[in-house]
């Protein structure tokens, strides 16, 4: 699986799988990363199905201001 890794507005972030219009924005919990087993899964799963995953690594607050600020942004970059 494709795995792209980079940043967003300073925020690491990773795209899973082929380019695709459909995107999977994954929230990760607390003592988790944009990168654990669970994600993986997701993006392996949603890959089959057409779809590709981003997974970001922030505190709440942070995605909280990024995605209503830049959702547009983010959807058109992708």
């Amino acid at each position: 699986m494709l795995k792209n890794n980079f940043k967003i507005s300073n925020i690491p972030a990773v795209l899973w799988g082929e380019k695709s219009e459909k995107v999977f924005i994954a929230v990760h919990g607390n003592m988790s990363n944009k990168e654990d087993a669970v994600i993986q899964i997701l993006a392996e799963e949603a890959n089959r199905k057409g779809y590709q995953v981003l997974s970001l690594s922030m505190e709440k607050e942070k995605m909280i201001t990024l995605l209503a600020k830049y959702s547009f942004v983010l959807v058109n970059y992708l």
